[in-house]
């Protein structure tokens, strides 16, 4: 966590125009900045579907995510370990926010931005509360030149562990979902 805020510290020194401090006595609702989302509208979530935890389903069990999965809103990706990712544990299966017009199981690993399937002209179409906690824990923040970017507190690193003892339930979710 202390590795976390001298990051920020960092950032906030090269890119705030006004102080915002990341508050970690508060919750995650609290660390949002709504007035700030509602002037970007969306430029994250234009890039890519954020990340799920395993805390944020009711239980991890075949049977359940699949059928979350197959409401269409959720994609099976699979992270590599690659010289920039060298902290991510191994290669590892992750559930996100399913993009627009991408295949449920996604590996397409040249990221190009793509939009999330949940973004409307009004924004997500979740409520906080039911939002992937990687939709939870992305702090808008205001640079010098007024442009708004969004700061992960939940990244690749922190969910490819969380999902590390559950990568049996996912080979067989990707395995289900390539016809395998």
């Amino acid at each position: 966590m202390k590795k976390k805020l001298d990051v920020f510290k960092g950032l906030k020194k090269l890119f705030l125009k006004e102080a915002y401090v990341y508050r970690t006595d508060l919750s995650e609702e609290a660390n949002t900045n709504p007035e700030l989302c509602s002037k970007c509208k969306g430029r994250c979530c234009k890039n890519c579907g954020c990340f799920y935890s395993p805390r944020d389903f009711k239980e991890i069990s075949y049977r359940y995510l699949k059928k979350e999965i197959e409401k269409g809103y959720i994609s099976i990706d699979f992270i590599p370990k690659t010289k920039k990712s060298r902290d991510v544990p191994k290669d590892t299966l992750v559930l996100r926010s399913r993009n627009v017009d991408r295949p449920v199981v996604d590996t397409d690993i040249n990221f190009r931005p793509m939009r999330c399937k949940r973004l409307t002209e009004q924004g997500c179409s979740l409520t906080y509360d039911e939002r992937p906690t990687g939709g939870k824990k992305l702090m808008p923040i205001l640079n010098v030149e007024g442009y708004i970017c969004c700061y992960p507190m939940y990244g690749i690193i922190e969910c490819t562990k969380e999902w590390r003892p559950y990568q049996r339930v996912l080979r067989r979710l990707y395995r289900r979902f390539t016809n395998f």
